[in-house]
C-alpha cells in the first residue's frame, strides 16, 4: 500500500502521466467527449493537481484504516489467566472479566438506584451499572458510554437517565491504564436485561451481557 501510494504520488509529478491521467478520467467526467487542446488539459491539471493529490491519499489512508477494522478475538478471562473463546451466541455475566483482543472489559455490579427528585425516571426504576475497563495494548483506547446500548426482555431500547451527579463515562484510556465509571439507565423494573458492547462502530462484532440487577 506504501509502495502503491508513493508510486502515484511520482506519477502526478510528471507532465505526460497528468495527460493521460485527464484524458482517462477528468475529460470524460468534466467535459464529455468534447475536444480540448492539450495545453488546455495541462493547465488545468497543474491547477487542481493539489486537490488531486490530496484526494488520492486521503483514499488511500482510509482504505488502509478499515483493513484494520476487523473484529477483535474475544474470551472469558478466569482464574490463572487460562481463557475459554466465547461462542457467538453466549452472554457473559456481572463479575466476568472478558478480553477483547489487547483490552479487558467487565460489569463490576448493577442495582437499581434513588433518581433525582425533581428528574424522575420516565420508566419507574434508574439502573447504575458500573462498568471497569484495562488496556493492555500499545495503542490508546477508547471507552465511551455511547459504546454500549441496554434491551429489556421484550428487545426494546433503553435510554440513559441523566438526572444522578455523576459524570459521564467516556474518554481515553491510554495503555497500561484502566477506567471505572457508572452508567444510569431509565429502565422498567424487570429481573435481567442484556447490556451490548460494540468495540468497533465499523465492524458487526457485539459483546452481549446478561445485567441481573442485584438484590
Amino acid at each position: 500500500m506504501l509502495t502503491f501510494l508513493l508510486l502515484t504520488i511520482n506519477m502526478l509529478s510528471s507532465g505526460t502521466t497528468q495527460c493521460v491521467l485527464f484524458d482517462a478520467f477528468v475529460t470524460p467526467y468534466l467535459f464529455g467527449n468534447t475536444f480540448l487542446p492539450p495545453s488546455f488539459k495541462v493547465a488545468f491539471f497543474k491547477k487542481e493537481r493539489g486537490n488531486i493529490m490530496r484526494f488520492i491519499i486521503g483514499m488511500l489512508v482510509f482504505s488502509m484504516f478499515l483493513v484494520g477494522c476487523t473484529d477483535q478475538p474475544v474470551a472469558k478471562k478466569n482464574d490463572g489467566d487460562t481463557s475459554i473463546q466465547q461462542e457467538m451466541s453466549k452472554q457473559f455475566k456481572v463479575g466476568d472479566v472478558v478480553k477483547i483482543g489487547d483490552t479487558e472489559l467487565s460489569i463490576k455490579s448493577a442495582r437499581f438506584v434513588e433518581g433525582d427528585t425533581y428528574v424522575r425516571p420516565k420508566k419507574g426504576k434508574v439502573l447504575e451499572i458500573e462498568i471497569e475497563g484495562k488496556n493492555n495494548g500499545n495503542q490508546s483506547w477508547y471507552l465511551v458510554d455511547t459504546d454500549f446500548n441496554l434491551y429489556d426482555p421484550t428487545g426494546q431500547k433503553l435510554e440513559q437517565y441523566f438526572g444522578v451527579d455523576d459524570l459521564p463515562f467516556s474518554g481515553e484510556v491510554n495503555r497500561g491504564k484502566s477506567v471505572q465509571g457508572h452508567i444510569f439507565y431509565d429502565v422498567p423494573e424487570a429481573t435481567s436485561y442484556e447490556l451490548i458492547y460494540k468495540p468497533n462502530f465499523l465492524t458487526n462484532q457485539e459483546i452481549k451481557f446478561d445485567i441481573v440487577p442485584s438484590k
